[in-house]
C-alpha cells in the first residue's frame, strides 16, 4: 500500500525551487502543536490528508485521497503565497505514476480565497488537491 504522506513529503522537500521559497519549513499537520508549527519564520507550509473514498467501476477500483496544503506568510500581499502554491501544484502534479507502485496521480481542485489567521496574525491561503491510488 502506498504511504501517501511519504510521497507528498519527499516531493515537497526534494524540490530545489520550493526549498528556495520556504527552506525546511514544511510540516505535516500532525507534527504541529494545535496546528502551529515549531517556527517563527515565514513563509511555511502545513499539509494534511483529508477524506478518502473509493471510486471507479468494480473492474478498476481506485482510491481517492484528499489533501490540503496551507501556506502562511507575514502581512503584506499574497504574492509569495501564490508563488508557493503554484510551485506546490507543479511539484505534486509531476510526481511519476507508479513511483511508488500504486500511486497514480495528484491533481489540484481549488485554491482558497485570501484568508487571515487571526491567532498567528498571518496571511494564509490553501490549495485542495486529490491523490488517486490503486486499491
Amino acid at each position: 500500500m502506498v504511504d501517501l504522506r511519504k510521497v507528498i513529503f519527499r516531493a515537497l522537500k526534494g524540490d530545489p525551487e520550493l526549498q528556495s521559497l520556504v527552506g525546511e519549513r514544511i510540516f505535516q499537520r500532525g507534527s504541529t502543536l494545535d496546528g502551529i508549527p515549531p517556527t517563527d519564520e515565514v513563509p511555511y507550509i502545513v499539509y494534511n490528508l483529508g477524506q478518502g473514498f473509493v471510486k471507479g467501476p468494480s473492474a478498476l477500483k481506485a482510491r481517492q485521497q484528499g489533501l490540503q496544503v496551507w501556506v502562511h506568510d507575514e502581512p503584506g500581499d499574497y504574492f509569495r503565497i501564490d508563488e508557493i502554491l503554484t510551485r506546490v501544484k507543479e511539484v505534486l502534479e509531476e510526481v511519476d505514476a507508479g513511483a511508488p507502485i500504486g500511486f497514480l496521480e495528484i491533481r489540484q481542485f481549488e485554491t482558497s480565497q485570501d484568508l487571515w489567521d487571526n491567532l498567528l496574525k498571518h496571511l494564509v491561503r490553501y490549495s485542495r488537491l486529490g491523490a488517486t491510488l490503486t486499491q
